[in-house]
């Protein structure tokens, strides 16, 4: 008996969470501080928050989002901090 495959249309939400994951692996790619970096994506928006020891790695970070074709827009909650102080926002 021959079995057809079944068409499954990609829902939006799980469109999100791959380009979520994929744009997880693109930070933690950075080096291993960036792995605490927290990423969400939903409809071209990309969430970006957690700790960074420059302002270089902020920028870094949120350039590499931008670079990826399914990012519009970035809402970066991403704080600067260095000895375990905030230097800046």
């Amino acid at each position: 008996e021959r079995v057809e495959p079944t068409y499954r249309p990609a829902t939006a939400a799980h469109d999100d969470d791959a380009i979520a994951e994929a744009l997880r692996v693109f930070v933690c790619a950075l080096g291993p501080a960036a792995a605490e970096v927290r990423v969400e994506y939903r409809a071209g928006v990309v969430t970006v928050a957690g700790q960074v020891a420059s302002a270089t790695r902020r920028q870094a970070i949120e350039d590499l989002l931008l670079a990826h074709d399914g990012v519009e827009r970035i809402a970066s909650e991403l704080r600067v901090v260095a000895d375990g102080g905030v230097i800046a926002f």
